[in-house]
């Protein structure tokens, strides 16, 4: 169920909304999610029993558009990840995979968004939002942020070029770690930035250079698993 209440059209519109959802979880959506992870875990579905969400959107001028909205999730078996440490090796305590943890939670998330959009050929989207989790039985959820802010451009400066760069922050993150007192840890916030590039030769065929961690800056997405520096992948795309 939604409703919008068009105040002023296409100036100020708030929104209110109620639903929900089922997400089935496989090993094959928590591997997109963290690379990992460990083979043969019991999974279970995650459950959004309760979707309340409401804010405003609309346009401030000509260029600018808005949104602002808060929203309140209940979770029956939302999944976060751990280091596995039930089935390592005494010889060699790695702890290098990842196993997932079940809890339910309440979650409350503050979004805001500012697009910029001056001409055809050029956009700049901020976004932001502020995660508050409750958690019932785990001490903290683990590995999620509590903010969450990317600032993304798009430029196309001609019909065949276009170029993409993005600058993105994550906020602290509590580890379980049992070497550590209260047997948790806190990751550092992580700030990144990318560059893409594309030439589209033809609609079948585009040229492509994706430059990632352009500042090279060390830090952990996931615990004791340090990024990559500066990476770079280059390659061309077709379409049959």
């Amino acid at each position: 169920a939604n409703l919008d209440i068009i105040i002023i059209e296409d100036v100020l519109v708030p929104f209110i909304g109620l639903t929900g959802e089922l997400q089935k979880n496989n090993y094959r959506n928590l591997y997109d999610e963290n690379q990992f992870v460990k083979p043969g875990l019991s999974l279970k579905n995650t459950s959004s029993n309760i979707i309340v969400y409401g804010g405003l959107k609309g346009n401030i001028n000509s260029v600018l558009r808005f949104r602002a909205d808060v929203s309140y999730t209940v979770y029956k078996n939302y999944h976060f990840f751990v280091n596995d440490t039930v089935t390592e090796s005494p010889l060699l305590p790695l702890q290098n995979q990842f196993a997932g943890v079940y809890d339910d939670i309440n979650l409350i998330t503050y979004h805001g968004q500012l697009a910029l959009q001056p001409s055809e050929k050029l956009e700049v989207i901020l976004d932001a939002r502020y995660l508050d989790y409750k958690t019932f039985e785990e001490l903290k959820p683990w590995h999620k942020p509590n903010l969450v802010v990317g600032i993304d451009a798009n430029y196309k400066p001609g019909k065949k070029f276009e170029i993409g760069a993005g600058v993105s922050l994550l906020g602290k993150r509590w580890v379980r770690d049992y070497s550590q007192p209260e047997n948790m840890k806190k990751l550092d916030p992580v700030i990144d930035a990318n560059l893409s590039l594309n030439y589209h030769y033809s609609r079948l065929l585009t040229v492509f250079a994706d430059f990632y961690n352009i500042t090279e800056r060390s830090y952990e997405i996931w615990n004791q698993y340090p990024s990559q520096r500066f990476n770079f992948l280059m390659g061309f795309s077709y379409k049959l």
